[in-house]
């Protein structure tokens, strides 16, 4: 008996003899296929993803120190490991995902010459932005963001480091990080 191309639901044919066998079969080919396309729809409605945000009156941070933005509030999660207050998050499912992190400056310094934000993996797979620039007094407000994709077995930890040059600090900045996964693998 011929099943059909996508999910090998079985079907008779002109001159087959249908008897129970043939209905059952049938049925159980449909039943099949809905539960593979109940399982595949599951997996694109619940893939996952992440939004978590540092404390919004920021943190300080010293000039020319490199240090991983601390975390204190998940506004979104599905299905990604991150306890609060933390400077990571784990992913649960392997897949590649695209990942941003961004930060802000709250306060005025008074000089800045550069501005780097990093978003790293426990893979050794990092994007960074960096901004280089001539600044002294005021408060500029430049959000700085990096992204890119990256392919994350389970266990890989993803964390957002920053760090500014200048005089004047420290800094107070606040942090946002996204996560999403674009595929499995």
């Amino acid at each position: 008996m011929p099943t059909t191309p996508n999910f090998a639901i079985p079907y008779p044919c002109s001159g087959d003899t249908i008897d129970p066998t043939v209905i059952a079969d049938w049925a159980n080919g449909i039943d099949a296929a809905l539960a593979t396309v109940s399982d595949t729809s599951a997996l694109a409605l619940n893939r996952p993803s992440l939004y978590a945000t540092s404390p919004l009156l920021g943190q300080s941070y010293a000039t020319g120190v490199a240090a991983d933005i601390s975390f204190s509030l998940v506004n979104f999660n599905v299905g990604v490991t991150m306890v609060v207050p933390t400077t990571t998050a784990t992913i649960t499912r392997a897949g590649v995902y695209r990942i941003s992190g961004q930060v802000n400056h709250i306060n005025s310094v008074t000089t800045m010459t550069r501005y780097r934000v990093i978003v790293n993996a426990s893979t050794g797979r990092r994007v960074s932005r960096n901004l280089n620039l001539i600044f002294a007094g005021g408060t500029s407000q430049v959000p700085l963001l990096a992204e890119g994709l990256f392919v994350c077995p389970v266990g890989t930890t993803i964390t957002l480091n920053f760090q500014w040059i200048g005089t004047g600090g420290p800094l107070t900045a606040f942090g946002l990080l996204w996560l999403n996964m674009v595929s499995e693998l």
